[in-house]
């Protein structure tokens, strides 16, 4: 049997009860493999149910008696006017929150088995979610976590600028019915539409796709215009 393709990227995206990453109890984090290749061009959906994907939910109680971490109560708020699906995936206590460390090394050992042994690590934004893994490699000594070097961690939103040429655009446009389905701040989701807007600025620039004259883009306030 031919083994799978290794993929030659990552993304990471963490939901939490903060806003600063030295402090924020986590609640859960998604981490999707995804490679450039334009001959293996997804949909978001079909990214979201045929890539690899390792998702966690966490417990809460242990990240603040033991490691100090700080529920802020206005991101609390915030999360009272999201949407009952990103609540239920992320928010609510389950059955399945896990502690954090064990979580992380499974995460790491899922990461070896997808990636090639020093893939491109993505988040969005380099302040938040690279931050967090860091300070829990560190505070839960997670060892052997040798696909995480530095020089390998990319934020998304720059990608993205840069591709389009405009350090004020930190969304890609991308063809019209993309975000059928897409649920904000499900962390899977997210990752799957940041993998879209990262690819589809690599085929712009390359020359693989052209910019659609007509095409959807995502706003700040995370409604999809259409233009």
């Amino acid at each position: 049997m031919r083994a799978q393709p290794k993929y030659e990227a990552v993304i990471i995206d963490y939901e939490t009860l903060g806003q600063d990453p030295d402090i924020a109890p986590v609640i859960s984090v998604s981490i999707t493999p995804f490679s450039f290749d334009h001959a293996t061009k997804k949909s978001m959906s079909q990214i979201v149910n045929s890539n690899p994907q390792f998702f966690a939910k966490f417990q809460v109680a242990s990240q603040v008696t033991d490691h100090g971490r700080k529920v802020h109560s206005e991101t609390l708020k915030w999360w009272g006017r999201q949407s009952e699906e990103a609540r239920k995936k992320s928010l609510y206590p389950s059955p399945i929150d896990e502690s954090v460390g064990p979580a992380h090394i499974r995460a790491s050992e899922f990461i070896k088995q997808h990636c090639i042994p020093s893939p491109i690590i993505f988040c969005r934004g380099q302040s938040f979610d690279i931050p967090i893994l860091a300070c829990i490699i560190r505070d839960y000594e997670i060892n052997d976590c040798t696909w995480f070097k530095f020089w390998n961690h990319r934020d998304s939103r720059s990608y993205i600028a840069g591709s389009l040429a405009n350090p004020k655009e930190v969304n890609g446009p991308l063809p019209i019915g993309t975000y059928k389905d897409f649920i904000h701040h499900d962390p899977v989701w997210d990752n799957a539409k940041e993998i879209l807007q990262i690819q589809y600025c690599t085929w712009y620039n390359s020359g693989e796709e052209e910019i659609p004259d007509h095409y959807e883009i995502m706003q700040s306030s995370g409604q999809i215009k259409v233009v």
